[in-house]
């Protein structure tokens, strides 16, 4: 772009502010670079009058599912080719993998539900908790939680792999690298955590919305309960008894992970900074 000094002259005596002046000048003096604009369809979608209820776009936006409903019956178009009928498919269960890889749903059907993923059919079961599908942020991973029979025990079901049965589940997730799993469980008036199909140590309560995994998912922290003194446990290791944990999270600091936490009457406590040693 050439300058014009003769217009940055003038707007300098002009103006009182001469770095505005002198932005306003060479702004209006470039002329703005025309802008280009594409569109690639992705799938044409049917009118709503023709059965269409709802759709969903995958997270690399290169595939479409639309639930569709005829004769009384559902089906999901993905990338316009139709599946199975069924007699009832969740609408909002719809989901798409976090790599795009496949699409998952839930069925209602001769008075059961299960799920389908990448197009397979899950065992079924009296009720999908929830009628919620959790997929792991990374990767193809999906799970849910399954109810046996009308107030029975339930079931986790990670990958089309079936548990053991418990009592109740709770705060099932997926760490943030999507490679492991856990679950809050409670099982003959006994609560623990079940992380990578392996058992926790069993307290008088654990506190499922405390669970904690750290930003690689190597470690995880949640907070239990036992004889009324709450620990925070650490890769399954105990810490130190207080009347109340308050909080407790896995932090990042300095390719270290530290634990938060606060104690009832002893403010907060923090462990102390622990240097990287080189051998």
């Amino acid at each position: 772009m050439r300058h014009n000094p003769s217009v940055t002259s003038s707007a300098l005596r002009r103006h009182p502010f001469p770095a505005l002046a002198l932005l306003a000048a060479v702004c209006c003096a470039a002329a703005p670079p025309a802008l280009r604009t594409s569109e690639n369809p992705l799938a044409r979608l049917p009118s709503r009058s023709a059965g269409r209820t709802s759709f969903i776009v995958s997270p690399d936006n290169n595939h479409v599912a639309v639930l569709m409903r005829a004769n009384g019956r559902h089906v999901v178009e993905l990338d316009g080719v139709a599946g199975k009928e069924y007699e009832w498919i969740v609408a909002n269960s719809m989901i798409f993998t976090a790599d795009s890889s496949m699409l998952a749903y839930i069925v209602q059907q001769a008075g059961s539900m299960f799920a389908v993923v990448g197009g397979v059919e899950h065992k079924p079961y009296f009720e999908i908790v929830n009628t919620d599908l959790l997929i792991s942020r990374q990767g193809a991973r999906v799970a849910y939680c399954a109810r046996i029979a009308r107030d029975g025990q339930q079931v986790v079901v990670v990958d089309g792999q079936e548990s053991q049965r418990f009592d109740r589940v709770h705060s099932l997730g997926f760490s943030p690298d999507g490679k492991r799993v856990a679950y809050a469980v409670e099982q003959g008036g006994k609560q623990y955590f079940v992380v990578d199909g392996v058992a926790g140590k069993q307290y008088d309560r654990v506190a499922p919305a405390s669970l904690s995994w750290s930003p690689d998912g190597r470690r995880l922290a949640y907070e239990a309960v036992r004889e009324g003194k709450a620990f925070m446990i650490i890769d399954g290791a105990e810490g130190t008894p207080y009347e109340q944990v308050a909080k407790g999270r896995l932090q990042p600091r300095r390719h270290a992970h530290r634990l938060c936490r606060r104690a009832r009457g002893q403010g907060h406590r923090r462990p102390r900074r622990q240097r990287n040693r080189h051998p």
